[in-house]
């Protein structure tokens, strides 16, 4: 079977790096994007490196800027010619104050990055996602049903998983496992 790529932005900290060392983990080809420069990011591509089964690269780019988002678009191209298989919108940035002194320039760029970059993101790399016959079927803002019937042990994978500690912050939460059939 062919190893999928996943671009991972936000990766140098948190839960963007967490993402990242996991799916590095699991046999993914991993391509993180961060602010940083590859030198001050060092320490985190070496994290993902040092459990990593299949590569692993880094693209510096600042997703507040249209200059940016385009520079991410074609590095990540470069690595991956056929198209990443997974696309994790991570990075993002938040500012805690009230409405009245946040600065429009402030503003502007919490709107750039936790909404614009996502956008553009996903406008690049999602019509090469939909290509792929797999893709197609994983594709979460695809509504279309498999038309497979829900199998047993994949609800007994998923019920595992709300049982293990990577689900204890998932509280009143309706899963829906019906292979897209109520989303029709």
């Amino acid at each position: 079977m062919e190893t999928k790529t996943a671009l991972v932005t936000g990766s140098t900290s948190g839960i963007g790096l967490g993402v990242a060392t996991s799916l590095a983990q699991k046999g993914y080809h991993v391509i993180m994007c961060g602010s940083r420069s590859k030198e001050d990011a060092l320490e985190a591509i070496t994290q993902v490196k040092s459990s990593a089964l299949h590569s692993v690269h880094y693209v510096q780019a600042d997703l507040k800027t249209e200059a940016g988002m385009v520079s991410l678009c074609k590095e990540a191209d470069s690595i991956c010619p056929g198209g990443v298989d997974i696309l994790v919108n991570n990075a993002g940035m938040q500012h805690v104050t009230p409405v009245e002194d946040c600065s429009l320039a402030k503003w502007n760029e919490i709107v750039a990055i936790n909404l614009t970059a996502p956008f553009y993101l996903i406008s690049h790399f999602v019509p090469r996602m939909k290509q792929k016959d797999e893709a197609k079927k994983r594709l979460f803002c695809d509504s279309q049903p498999t038309g497979k019937p829900v199998q047993v042990s994949q609800i007994a994978d998923l019920v595992l998983f709300l049982c293990s500690p990577g689900a204890d912050s998932m509280t009143g939460t309706s899963l829906v496992m019906d292979g897209g059939t109520i989303a029709k």
